[in-house]
């Protein structure tokens, strides 16, 4: 007896994870085998040993069994549930015809290559004392959890993850290397473990400060910021910085002070960093009341213009809203609270000067020559006083 073979491969493909197509090329002549029934149904590896148990759940998965009939649909279907599964790489059908004759019975094998996942991550720095923090680096890593996909494209991808963590803390000549090794706790052969080794280097240090922001004075805040010249550098202290430049800005009554991002760069002989931050002051801002009052405090905790260096319509319908918030719980339940614009001398754009309107149509980058005048205009009427509470009922 001859027994006569056919392969099914299957072509399973996946990007980061996703399935994007799984299909089954059949031969014209595996048609004989379509309604024949199964003698018997097996799972075998391809590339790794033999795992009983793993095999045995595999098979679970299958659409064909022993004892039914075969189908293309069917096989097709099965290859695609064990790709779903998160543990199949690839894999193939092989049917062979048992007996002679086209209704002899076939046995059916899946032949698969397992999905090599990550049994887990180690971070190693050189040298150890390095100020790193390895907690922080872990939190960067994505898709690296152990059980995952093992993946090239990830590991490279978290590796310029770590990269730009070590260059916002000022490692420039920072390196990041990364392997892979098999673990050795498992017998399977599908699990490896990435190890990155990161070696810092020297942190990099401030070359120069340099201000460009039209109308502004910096004398009096450049001794106030924490990157000095031959400090060291890092992104979050840059951050702090430039929010005192902005604060000293509002302090003198800009508040919409035009900053933009600050310019980075990297001197990579002398190991230092130069920062030039550029912009306008922005419009001279008042913000007044009408028919209420706010002491100073007060109006910093409910107004995010007079923080954040602000004056979008948003920024001022939010202003608007906690105020009437507030009203409210005075007992002003009926008070409505409106910002009004005015922009002296009028620009060319302006449209209804003084309104609501003005609001809505002006930019404060457009305003940096210009005062600008918000007021709050609040219509706030008679106040209710709750002088008694009744309540009813059976119980």
């Amino acid at each position: 007896m001859t027994d006569n073979i056919r392969v099914i491969p299957s072509r399973l493909l996946a990007i980061a994870g996703i399935l994007l197509c799984a299909y089954v090329s059949i031969p014209a002549q595996v048609g004989d085998y379509e309604g024949r029934p199964v003698a018997a149904v097996e799972v075998t590896f391809e590339g790794s040993p033999p795992d009983p148990t793993a095999q045995a759940e595999f098979q679970s998965l299958l659409k064909i069994v022993a004892g039914g009939e075969y189908s293309a649909v069917k096989a097709h279907q099965s290859l695609q549930d064990l790709f779903a599964s998160g543990r199949v790489a690839s894999g193939r059908v092989e049917i062979t015809e048992v007996g002679t004759g086209r209704s002899a019975p076939v046995r059916v094998r899946f032949v698969v290559q397992r999905q090599i996942v990550i049994a887990g991550v180690s971070l190693t720095i050189v040298p150890p004392t390095a100020p790193i923090a390895k907690d922080e680096i872990r939190a960067r890593l994505n898709l690296l959890e152990p059980g995952r996909r093992f993946s090239v494209q990830a590991i490279e991808r978290n590796a310029d993850e770590i990269q730009a963590y070590l260059r916002d803390r000022g490692y420039y000549k920072a390196t990041v290397e990364h392997a892979e090794e098999p673990d050795p706790t498992d017998s399977t052969g599908t699990r490896r473990r990435v190890i990155y080794t990161i070696t810092p280097g020297e942190q990099a240090r401030v070359g120069t400060f340099e201000m460009k922001i039209t109308g502004f004075d910096e004398t009096a805040v450049k001794p106030t910021l924490k990157l000095q010249n031959g400090l060291p550098f890092t992104r979050d202290v840059l951050g702090e910085d430039v929010n005192r430049i902005r604060q000293a800005l509002i302090a003198k009554g800009r508040l919409a002070p035009q900053l933009k991002d600050p310019e980075v760069q990297f001197d990579s002989e002398k190991n230092e960093i130069n920062i030039a931050l550029s912009g306008k002051v922005g419009p001279l801002v008042e913000v007044t009341f009408k028919n209420y009052t706010l002491s100073e405090k007060k109006q910093l905790q409910l107004l995010p213009i007079k923080r954040e260096g602000n004056i979008d319509v948003s920024v001022l319908e939010e202003g608007a809203r906690r105020v009437r918030n507030q009203l409210q719980e005075q007992g002003y339940f009926f008070s409505e609270v409106t910002p009004l614009c005015t922009v002296t001398p009028p620009t060319p754009s302006t449209v209804d000067n003084g309104t609501n309107e003005t609001c809505q149509n002006f930019s404060a980058a457009h305003l940096n020559d210009y005062t600008v005048k918000v007021g709050l205009r609040d219509t706030v009427n008679r106040s209710v006083k709750l002088t008694d509470i009744q309540s009813s009922g059976i119980d």
